[in-house]
Order: structure tokens, then sequence, then C-alpha cells
């Protein structure tokens, strides 16, 4: 279930290292399929992805280590069951953490890690099962929302790769090509009237002159006959 724990040696804390990495994927898993079933790609997505953020919360609280007793050859079941690109189940993936860290647990135990480590935080960790969860749910918790935040506050583009869409920085990007081709096209067209108005006055001065040479030729034939 857990392939690279068999290339080093199995100890307390690669058990540890283990659960914590497979609690974010779980969660981080957890965060993309709310995000993608309930996060539209519109300009309201930021209040949809707050709704999505609160259905989950409760969810994760609950999936908290706090029964790490399953059944080894239930969670092997589950982990065998068809899972999609972010992972298995739910469920299944929170019993799996909680496995690790029972099995985390019995290991020190077995090691008898109380009375051979001077580590103050391993040894309150080590007391009991109890004391495991006591200290490892403050911060899957923190762990959790640190996540979460970051998560649906880049709903929309998670959503738009998702779906192969424009994200927020490319739509802007776009949307900037869009008002800069639109603003040389307003200037194209104000230099041209600009162009053809000074052409017409152009015309009309060639003809003030023109109609002004007239009249002083003909002032000058009048004067001389």
């Amino acid at each position: 279930m857990f392939p690279h724990l068999a290339t080093a040696p199995i100890t307390p804390a690669a058990l540890r290292r283990t659960a914590h990495a497979s609690w974010d994927w779980a969660v981080g898993a957890a965060c993309h399929r709310a995000i993608i079933d309930h996060v539209p790609l519109a300009s309201n997505w930021n209040s949809h992805a707050t709704k999505a953020r609160t259905s989950i919360n409760k969810d994760l609280v609950e999936l908290t280590v706090n029964q790490p007793h399953p059944p080894v050859s239930r969670l092997a079941a589950q982990l065998e069951q068809r899972i999609d690109i972010f992972g298995p189940s739910d469920l299944a993936h929170f019993q799996a953490i909680n496995w690790i860290l029972f099995t985390e647990f019995q290991l020190a135990q077995s090691k008898n890690t109380l009375s051979t480590t001077t580590d103050t935080h391993e040894r309150a960790r080590y007391e009991s099962l109890e004391s495991l969860i006591a200290l490892d749910q403050p911060y899957l918790s923190h762990r959790a929302k640190d996540m979460a935040d970051f998560y649906f506050s880049h709903a929309f583009d998670i959503k738009a790769t998702w779906l192969g869409e424009p994200t927020l920085q490319q739509r802007d990007r776009s949307r900037q090509i869009q008002e800069r081709t639109a603003k040389v096209k307003r200037m194209y067209r104000t230099y041209r009237s600009n162009r053809n108005e000074a052409a017409l006055n152009s015309e009309k001065a060639r003809q003030l002159r023109i109609d002004n040479d007239y009249k002083q030729a003909k002032t000058r034939w009048n004067n001389t006959r």
C-alpha cells in the first residue's frame, strides 16, 4: 500500500512523514474535487469557492485523526477501489493515514522508544496513542486550513486548468491585448479623419488662393484699360 517505505528502514519518524505527506495529498484532493464540482468559470466564482470550502470544512474535521483502528484487510480493500486523478476516495485515504499513525505508535512501542530517546517531543508523542493523536490534530488541522486558504483563493485557475480554459492571468492578458488593439484602431481612425480633414482644408485653401489670384488679375486688367 505504501511501496516507498520499502526503500529505506521503517522507523516511527518515516511513518510519521508518510502520514503527513498523505494528509497533504488527501486534503488537496478534497479541495480540488470541491472546486471542480462547485466553482463556475464566472465573475461570481469567489462566492462559490467560499461555499465549497465551507462544505468540506466539516468533512475535514470529522476525518482528522480520531479512529486509527480499521482492520488492515478492509483498509486494503478500500485502497484497491477505483480512483480518480486525485487519488482514492476521501474516506479511504484518511483511514489509510490513520492506520499509518497507529502503526507508527505500535512501532515506537515495540522499539521501546520512550526509554531510549531524549527528545521531549517524541517522549510526549509516544506516551500513549491518545497523546500522539492530541499532538497531531492541531498540526494537521492547521495544515488543512493553510492548504484550503491557498486552493480556494486560486479556485478559478484550478477549475480553468482542469477544463483547459484560460486562467485569470491569461484572461487578463487577453483583455489587455484586446484593449490595446482597440486603442490602436481608435488612433488610426483619428489619424485618417485628421488626414482627410487636412486634405479637405488644403483643397479649400488652394481654391481660395485661385479665387484671390483671379480677383487680383481681374483688378489689374481693369486698371490697365
